[in-house]
C-alpha cells in the first residue's frame, strides 16, 4: 500500500511543481534510488502514466495531460469523511471498518486536505441495526450454496419458519433487505433483515436456478413500499420550486 502513497506523491509533485526527482522520493519516504525507479516505471505500465525524464528540467514530467489521478485528494478526502462519519456512530451501517483502512486512506491524502475532514460529515437520517451473527451465518450460507432456516415476523407481528436460497444483500436507505427465493412462496422473495429473528444453515444445497443477472434485475425494481409485482416506466413531472429541489437527486 505504501507504493500508492508514493504514487500520489510523485503525481502531486509532477502537477504542483512542474517535476519530481528521484531524491525527492527518496528523501520523502526513505526508500532507495532503485525504489524509486520502480515507483516510476509502475506508474508508467500500470498506470499508463505519460511520464518522461526531462533533461532541461532534471527531473521526471508527464510529456501530455494525466487525468487519471485527477482529483484524487478530493476523492479520498469525500470517502474517507464518509467512513469516519458512519463508523464513528456505530450504526452497523456496514459490518466493520478497520482502522488500519481509515489510516491508510488518512496516510494518501495531502495534508492540506487531511485537515479539513472534520470539516466534512455524513449525517444518516435513517437506518438499522444490523446483527452481524445473522449476517455471517447468510453470508456462508450464499458461500457454500446452501439453504437456511429463518424465523421471520411480518408487518402484523406474525411469525413464520422460512426455508431460503439467500442471494443478495442490500443496504437501501439504511434498511437491510435480503433477497432470496424462499421455497414457501417458490418464488424470489425480498425479506426486511430487522424482521428476520434467528438464521440457521442447513446441510441442503441450493436448488432453485436464478441468475446473477436475474437477481440483479430484481435488486434494480426496488424495495419496500415502492416495489410492486412488475416494474412498469413512468414519468413524473415537477415544477417550481420542487424542481430546483430534485432535480440533482
Amino acid at each position: 500500500m505504501k507504493s500508492f502513497e508514493r504514487h500520489f506523491f510523485i503525481h502531486r509533485k509532477i502537477v504542483n511543481s512542474g517535476r519530481v526527482t528521484l531524491e525527492q522520493i527518496v528523501d520523502q519516504f526513505q526508500v532507495s534510488k532503485r525504489t524509486a525507479i520502480r515507483d516510476i516505471e509502475d506508474m508508467r505500465m500500470v498506470f499508463q502514466a505519460p511520464i518522461v525524464y526531462s533533461r532541461q528540467l532534471k527531473g521526471y514530467v508527464y510529456d501530455q495531460e494525466f487525468e487519471a489521478f485527477n482529483f484524487s485528494d478530493e476523492r479520498l478526502l469525500i470517502f474517507y469523511a464518509f467512513l469516519k462519519s458512519i463508523t464513528k456512530k456505530e450504526l452497523n451501517y456496514i459490518p466493520f471498518v478497520s482502522d488500519n483502512l481509515l489510516s491508510y486512506i488518512s496516510n494518501n491524502i495531502s495534508s492540506s486536505f487531511r485537515k479539513l475532514s472534520d470539516n466534512i460529515n455524513y449525517e444518516l437520517s435513517m437506518y438499522e441495526q444490523l446483527s452481524i451473527h445473522m449476517f455471517r451465518d447468510l453470508l456462508y450460507s450464499m458461500l457454500d450454496q446452501q439453504q437456511c432456516m429463518i424465523t421471520y415476523t411480518n408487518t402484523e407481528g406474525e411469525k413464520s419458519v422460512r426455508h431460503i436460497e439467500p442471494y443478495k444483500l442490500i443496504n437501501y436507505f439504511g434498511i437491510w433487505y435480503l433477497i432470496a427465493y424462499c421455497h414457501r412462496s417458490t418464488d424470489i422473495r425480498v425479506f426486511v433483515m430487522s424482521r428476520i429473528i434467528s438464521v440457521s444453515k442447513t446441510k441442503k444445497g441450493y436448488e432453485s436456478q436464478y441468475s446473477d443477472k436475474q437477481i440483479d434485475q430484481i435488486a434494480r425494481q426496488g424495495f419496500g413500499i415502492i416495489r410492486g409485482k412488475e416494474a412498469k416506466n413512468v414519468t413524473i413531472r415537477f415544477y417550481g420550486k420542487a424542481y430546483f429541489i430534485i432535480k440533482n437527486q
